[in-house]
């Protein structure tokens, strides 16, 4: 799993072209040392070009990322279905929000969010910040299909929420929703921060003493910014029925 910011740091320096070969040029090197291993991407704010740009669909077309969603949509073939990957690029009639589900085994699904349309400084937000181009409308009716389906569900992400740079209200919405699905959410992974952390989630959010519902795991970079060394977690995951078993491997 790749949970975003796969572009350099040097924010005011981003090009579309020069984003696109980076993605490439990482797909490929993915695709030589893992041939046969099932990769599952999610983006990350540095994707974004300008950085953390994400133009919803009700603002001038000429603002659409789809050159990015595209370009995941390739990244993410074969390991997720022609229509998961259709859904990353289009949404009736426009561009998505680049974000899929994918059935990863039976009775496994893994949703990956962009989180992008809860950057602070994504500007494009502030014209509507209630559910930016649907994306918990969504979130919520995939979870729905899996609680019906009988599903568990991992989600994989990029901005924590509660994170500085994380739009409160999004925020709060996401943790409603993992309050509601908490009985089929068995995991959620996270970047963004460099840093290797854990968030519980609380029947009451406002309340570390009511019972826990979720367990948000956030992962360290490959990149050494800012002041880090290169790092990534194996996580050896143990699925039985609706309880996940994770042991930690550095």
């Amino acid at each position: 799993m790749m949970s975003g910011d796969f572009i350099n740091h040097f924010d005011w320096s981003y090009t579309v072209d020069e984003h696109v070969t980076a993605l490439r040029n990482l797909s490929s090197l993915i695709r030589q040392y893992f041939p046969t291993t099932p990769t599952y991407w999610a983006i990350g704010n540095h994707e974004g070009v300008p950085v953390n740009s994400f133009a919803p669909h009700f603002v001038d077309e000429r603002f659409w990322p789809i050159w990015l969603y595209e370009e995941f949509a390739k990244m993410s073939n074969p390991w997720i279905t022609s229509e998961a990957s259709k859904a990353l690029v289009t949404l009736e009639g426009h561009f998505s929000r680049g974000s899929y589900s994918v059935q990863v085994i039976e009775g496994l699904r893994l949703i990956s969010l962009n989180s992008g349309f809860c950057e602070t400084t994504n500007f494009f937000l502030y014209l509507n910040q209630s559910d930016p181009d649907g994306t918990m409308t969504w979130l919520a009716a995939e979870l729905f299909k899996a609680e019906v389906a009988g599903d568990s569900v991992h989600i994989l992400s990029h901005i924590p929420p509660g994170d500085g740079e994380c739009l409160e209200g999004w925020a709060r919405n996401y943790y409603k929703i993992v309050q509601r699905f908490a009985d089929i959410i068995t995991a959620q992974f996270f970047g963004h921060n460099h840093a290797d952390y854990f968030t519980i989630f609380y029947e009451d959010m406002h309340d570390t003493s009511s019972a826990p519902v979720g367990v948000l795991y956030a992962t360290p970079s490959a990149t050494t910014f800012a002041d880090m060394n290169p790092a990534y977690r194996i996580y050896d995951i143990d699925f039985t029925d609706k309880f996940v078993s994770i042991v930690l491997h550095n």
